[in-house]
């Protein structure tokens, strides 16, 4: 058995929420989520639609960005934690403002 069949008989992704503001990174997960077995994947590029959606939906898992055009994502991830949702926080960034070192030297 491949490693990719036998990831795929011990993970079921199902519905995942992707949190990703730069397209070529979201089309790049989706494939790859797909292959690992998620069932559906909800594609968001701003807080506010991830609000929004969060709303009235909860995923099994999420993948998150934690720095999207409109902002930090703190508080996608406190909803998630709250409806404790697994969660990755994901990014291309070498550091988030917000969680970077406060040693600069």
């Amino acid at each position: 058995m491949s490693e990719l069949k036998r990831i795929q008989s011990v993970i079921s992704l199902g519905l995942l929420l992707v949190l990703e503001d730069e397209p070529f990174i979201a089309l790049n997960l989706e494939g790859m989520l797909k292959e690992f077995g998620a069932t559906s994947v909800v594609f968001v590029d701003t807080r506010a639609d991830a609000l929004l959606w969060l709303e009235v939906n909860v995923p099994d898992i999420a993948i998150v960005d934690p720095m999207v055009n409109d902002g930090v994502c703190t508080d996608v991830v406190d909803m998630l934690a709250a409806a404790r949702v697994p969660f990755v926080v994901y990014s291309g960034a070498s550091a988030v403002p917000r969680y970077a070192s406060k040693n600069t030297s």
